[in-house]
């Protein structure tokens, strides 16, 4: 059974509020947040280019998509999926309604963050991807993990040659000599 569960009062609330994000009073819908600040040497980032094929998929099966988290999302990337919600810069956004959101959608499609620990306590499904530091976060339930594409580093004078890719049991390890896409 879920940790947090979302009240009958704020339930309600939040099917008035979906109507004032362009969407159907109680509708099916994903959170979608990817970290994409400019910071390049943080892990956690990731590109938002190909989180637009999910956004069409999710649309084409009813689903809507609601963006969560970073404020710098290039929106030209999803303007032409319809069912795309950018709630980071919608004037409705508010406390309540952000958890609410996260107790009532479907699943979760998420980079390494915090809100998706947020997810897991209403016992939501997610989708963890470009995941990394796989050790650390091994007791979220109900999540699928798609990991960060990790690589073996030969270390010459010269500089540093590519080698392989780490496998999935080596990912699990704190990763002392690799290195991401």
């Amino acid at each position: 059974a879920p940790l947090l569960t979302v009240s009958e009062a704020d339930q309600d609330y939040a099917h008035k509020m979906f109507r004032k994000l362009g969407m159907d009073s109680n509708p099916r819908y994903i959170l979608l947040h990817v970290r994409n600040n400019l910071d390049p040497n943080s892990l956690r980032n990731s590109k938002l280019e190909p989180y637009k094929k999910l956004v069409e998929l999710a649309w084409d099966n009813g689903i809507y998509t609601i963006f969560i988290g970073d404020q710098s999302l290039n929106e030209n990337i999803f303007s032409t999926c319809p069912g795309f919600i950018n709630y980071q810069l919608n004037q409705i956004k508010n406390e309540r309604l952000t958890i609410a959101l996260f107790g009532l959608c479907t699943g979760m499609v998420s980079t390494t963050s915090g809100p998706m620990h947020l997810a897991s306590l209403f016992g939501k499904r997610i989708v963890w991807t470009n995941a990394c530091g796989l050790s650390k976060f091994a007791y979220i339930q109900n999540c699928s993990i798609v990991p960060k594409k990790w690589y073996r580093l030969n270390r010459k004078k010269s500089g540093v040659k590519v080698n392989s890719l780490v496998t999935f049991s080596e990912m699990k390890q704190k990763p002392k000599v690799f290195f991401n896409e």
